[in-house]
């Protein structure tokens, strides 16, 4: 049950019914019924793992709370193991076994869950039914966000009051998402596929195209799915957090994981990351170094096994480290320099862009043979007659129109405040009759 499925919004609207039809007291368990049955949709085995690290968190959880302090540490490295020995068994020792389950995402809010308890940032949650729901909870299940105890089992535990703005808010992010997804992300994937499923005899200028084609679908793709997420959150009142904030205008590599899956990169640098660099303080610089280098290879793993992955996360780990290391010595150079703020701007934000998609060759590439033909053939010529052969001069005008419609979003703020209704109707029905109507999932599902 795919979240642009007619399936999924006879779910969502079922599920909404119930909810507010509810007396207020049973919202909650409305709520972790649907949202089991939606898992139960995805496959048995994807519903008993999901159960099996929910109870095991809860009590766990209770554990840490109540045990002596001696015994504290010893019940969260056991949870710690326990979750990641879940991650591992799904995605490495059989892969597929439980596919596209969500493990990758409701394990983190776990882990984060039992390490707040543990360093007393939280109470533990006694209440079961409700803190299934907050691992459970059907809109952020498959991608996330990543939800922190103290924001989402507030959430799970209250009712909730009817609020119509948020209703309107609700139906005008999933409009959006599906929008990203369905009408420019799933086009510029046949670009994308055209380059990189069969990467032989493409010349520079059109391995270019792909790339760049690639990058957006990925970032439309993803931040669409995180726009329904929200959007159905708010429907049951329930407040998920942003995951982008406009990723591919970041002036450097840390600005960037800023603004990009931002709830994972907010997860490693609060559990990873800062407590390194607290360990290893006294190593200055070279504290820098091992920290970045040790969260980025894990973000790398994270995404699969193999070494794309792998090399992803080292040079990400190596960008950071070389931005937070040189950030004055560059800054100082640039103030003597006298260059133009907002030339220095940009060329910050293509000079950003470009190491950033030169990390994603590795990310998409199907071996590292195809990743080192795309560097060794960069400049090869080319030219950019494959998007002619891809599109045709309507879907070429589809695509200009929605990318510059997205790029200029603000500009279109005082249209979208005057014919508010008029927007997303053209939004709504540009889904309906330009969206491409394939079986293809969010991308991140495969995470």
């Amino acid at each position: 049950m795919t979240f642009y499925s007619h399936q999924f919004f006879l779910f969502a609207a079922g599920a909404w019914a119930a909810f507010w039809l509810a007396p207020a007291r049973f919202r909650w368990a409305i709520l972790l019924a649907c949202s089991y049955w939606f898992c139960l949709c995805l496959g048995w085995r994807a519903t008993a793992l999901l159960l099996a690290v929910s109870l095991a968190s809860y009590l766990l959880g209770l554990s840490i709370a109540g045990v002596r302090e001696s015994r504290r540490f010893s019940v969260l490295s056991l949870g710690i193991v326990a979750d990641v020995l879940a991650r591992v068994m799904v995605k490495y020792v059989r892969h597929g076994w439980v596919a596209a389950a969500g493990v990758s995402f409701y394990v983190f809010q776990s882990l984060s869950y039992l390490i707040d308890i543990y360093l007393e940032r939280i109470p533990a949650e006694r209440h079961l039914g409700r803190f299934l729901l907050y691992l459970a909870f059907f809109p952020k299940l498959m991608q996330g966000p990543i939800e922190r105890a103290e924001d989402l089992l507030p959430q799970c535990q209250a009712a909730g009051r009817f609020d119509r703005g948020r209703m309107i808010e609700g139906v005008q992010l999933v409009i959006l998402g599906l929008f990203k997804k369905a009408v420019i992300a799933d086009r510029l994937a046949f670009l994308a596929n055209a380059v990189f499923d069969k990467i032989d005899g493409h010349g520079g200028v059109t391995l270019l195209i792909g790339l760049y084609a690639y990058c957006l679908q990925l970032y439309l793709d993803f931040s669409g799915y995180t726009d329904v997420a929200r959007g159905v959150g708010k429907l049951f009142g329930i407040e998920l957090r942003e995951n982008f904030n406009q990723p591919f205008l970041a002036t450097t590599v840390p600005d960037f994981w800023r603004r990009w899956h931002m709830s994972f990169t907010a997860w490693l640098r609060d559990y990873l990351f800062t407590p390194i660099m607290a360990q290893l303080r006294a190593l200055g610089t070279t504290a820098v170094i091992i920290a970045a280098m040790t969260t980025f290879v894990v973000c790398g793993l994270w995404h699969g096994a193999g070494w794309g992955f792998l090399i992803f996360g080292a040079l990400h780990g190596v960008y950071v480290s070389v931005s937070l290391l040189t950030l004055k010595k560059r800054d100082l150079f640039l103030s003597r320099a006298h260059i133009p703020e907002a030339a220095v701007l940009w060329a910050r934000r293509v000079v950003t862009f470009h190491l950033v998609a030169a990390a994603f060759v590795f990310f998409r590439c199907a071996s590292l043979g195809d990743a080192a033909y795309f560097f060794s053939h960069l400049w090869s010529g080319g030219n950019s007659s494959i998007i002619l052969r891809t599109f045709s001069p309507i879907e070429l005008g589809i695509l200009g129109l929605s990318l510059l419609g997205l790029g200029f979003g603000r500009s279109l703020r005082p249209m979208l405040l005057r014919y508010p209704a008029l927007f997303w109707a053209v939004l709504a029905n540009a889904v309906i009759f330009l969206g491409i109507k394939s079986d293809a999932p969010f991308l991140y599902f495969r995470f």
